[in-house]
């Protein structure tokens, strides 16, 4: 049986000493053997080290978002779209640890010269500015040769009190998701502009506008045993936004939280016909950068349904069973890439439909014809 002897510190005058060795080996230990791991700066001041965009850089896609990396954590109260900017552009700007992103709330420009300013008032998570303000220049890559130009709007919701009744019982769910979240799925939906170029091999190029609304959702529509936020819940917000002629497309994305909603709805027109409408929900934040799903994808397959409703009405043939056949045509989805080698089947008008012994999809016939807005 193992003894331990009881040290009383009022009797044993070596106790002092001992805790005094302890203490000392204990804060030569922390100090990570004298390689300053643990110590943090709170004196100088944090320096901008890598940016993105570079300084002075060519070719820069036209959906491209300011990457900004510090020297340390800072103070996401400071980093705001009044402290960094772009010349010309507003900007969602969100903070995480020593990184900074800018969201350029409407598509960049094409062969222009952009530049970024990140001013003083720029503060780290101790209080400590810039020492002297950051501007660098970049400048976009000339236009495309693509056949369509689609002028998408994206509306976020991020908040929502709304009434509703799930298996007979009344609920209300109030709350909103973090602008993390957010600029989560506003960097998906930058992407989507490369999804279609993507799979439409150039023919299609795309120009955004976003609006990150502060309106508070408080009425949602019954569709079937689910919910979704159709298009007279934001009837005011699309007259305001949207008129007939301006978009070709409008994406809502809403705060759904526990209403059992559908993911996305599209293929729904507005306008008269010449604008397509699609309502998704903002889900659970690595939804948006999931592996085996390229980011936007969403937005992608709900603007196809709108599209190839579209261009059917005009006397295209679409694939028997439309954008949910991919399977049915032999077009698995794969981990890699998701639904892209459907999406790009479909979006070059090379699906082969042996109901009909003929390709089927969206040509470059098709896209060279007016887009919806046009009409």
């Amino acid at each position: 049986m193992n003894r331990h002897r009881y040290i009383n510190p009022r009797q044993s005058a070596s106790f002092s000493l001992i805790i005094a060795l302890l203490s000392v080996i204990l804060f030569i230990s922390g100090c990570g053997g004298g390689g300053g791991e643990g110590i943090t700066d709170t004196t100088s001041s944090p320096v901008v080290i890598s940016v993105s965009p570079a300084a002075d850089s060519r070719q820069v896609a036209v959906n491209s978002a300011v990457t900004i990396e510090f020297s340390r954590p800072m103070d996401p109260m400071s980093v705001t779209g009044i402290t960094v900017t772009v010349q010309g552009v507003k900007g969602f700007v969100t903070v995480n640890g020593a990184s900074a992103t800018f969201i350029p709330m409407n598509s960049f420009d094409y062969a222009r010269t952009y530049t970024v300013t990140i001013t003083r008032d720029v503060k780290d998570s101790h209080g400590i500015p810039l020492e002297n303000s950051v501007t660098w220049d970049f400048t976009t890559a000339p236009p495309p040769n693509s056949l369509a130009t689609y002028s998408h709007l994206l509306i976020v919701y991020p908040h929502t009190n709304a009434e509703y009744v799930e298996q007979g019982t009344a609920k209300r769910y109030a709350g909103s998701i973090t602008e993390s979240h957010t600029a989560s799925l506003l960097r998906a939906f930058l992407n989507f502009s490369d999804l279609a170029a993507d799979a439409s091999d150039g023919v299609v190029d795309t120009h955004y506008d976003i609006i990150v609304s502060d309106r508070i959702i408080e009425k949602v529509s019954p569709f079937g045993d689910y919910f979704w936020l159709s298009y007279d819940d934001v009837r005011d917000d699309l007259g305001l936004y949207a008129p007939k002629g301006k978009y070709d497309s409008v994406h809502i994305v809403w705060n759904s939280g526990p209403i059992p909603a559908y993911f996305g709805l599209g293929g729904v027109f507005i306008n008269d016909g010449t604008t397509t409408y699609s309502s998704i929900i903002t889900g659970e934040q690595w939804w948006w950068f999931r592996e085996g799903r390229p980011w936007g994808e969403v937005f992608l397959h709900e603007w196809l349904h709108g599209a190839s409703n579209y261009y059917e009405n005009l006397g295209f043939t679409m694939p028997v069973g439309n954008l949910h056949a991919a399977l049915e045509h032999g077009y698995p989805e794969t981990e890699a890439e998701g639904w892209m080698n459907w999406y790009r089947a479909y979006m070059r008008g090379q699906v082969w439909e042996p109901l009909l012994s003929s390709l089927t999809g969206i040509p470059g016939k098709a896209w060279s014809m007016p887009t919806p807005r046009q009409t």
